[in-house]
C-alpha cells in the first residue's frame, strides 16, 4: 500500500467521496483515486455488464439454432481432453458422464 502525500489526502477529505484525478509530475500519465467501496460497486457493475452480454449471446445462439445436444458436446469435450492428455495416462477411464482414474 502506498502512503498519500498530505496535499492528496487533503485534497480527498474536501471532495466528500468524489473521484480524484491525480497527475503524475514530469509526465502525461494521470490516476483517479476513489473510494474503495465505489470502485468495488463499479468493478461489480462491470462483471454483471460482461456476464449480461454472456447471457444476451447465448439466448442468440439458443434464437438462431446454434445449438448442440448436451451427450454430443460431452463426447466432443472428452474427446478433446483425451487428445490433450500426456503419454503414458493409462488407468484413466473417460467412460460416459464420467472421468475416473483407477
Amino acid at each position: 500500500m502506498v502512503k498519500l502525500s498530505a496535499e492528496i489526502a487533503e485534497a480527498l477529505q474536501s471532495i466528500s467521496g468524489q473521484p480524484l484525478t491525480v497527475e503524475v509530475l514530469g509526465s502525461d500519465r494521470a490516476y483517479v483515486l476513489v473510494d474503495s467501496a465505489i470502485h468495488e460497486a463499479a468493478m461489480a457493475a462491470l462483471q454483471r455488464e460482461r456476464e449480461d452480454a454472456l447471457i444476451r449471446e447465448g439466448l442468440e445462439d439458443i434464437d438462431t439454432g446454434r445449438t448442440q445436444p448436451i451427450l454430443e458436446a460431452s463426447s466432443e469435450i472428452r474427446a478433446m481432453i483425451v487428445e490433450r492428455l500426456p503419454s503414458g495416462t493409462a488407468g484413466w477411464n473417460f467412460g460416459k458422464g464420467q472421468i475416473r482414474h483407477y
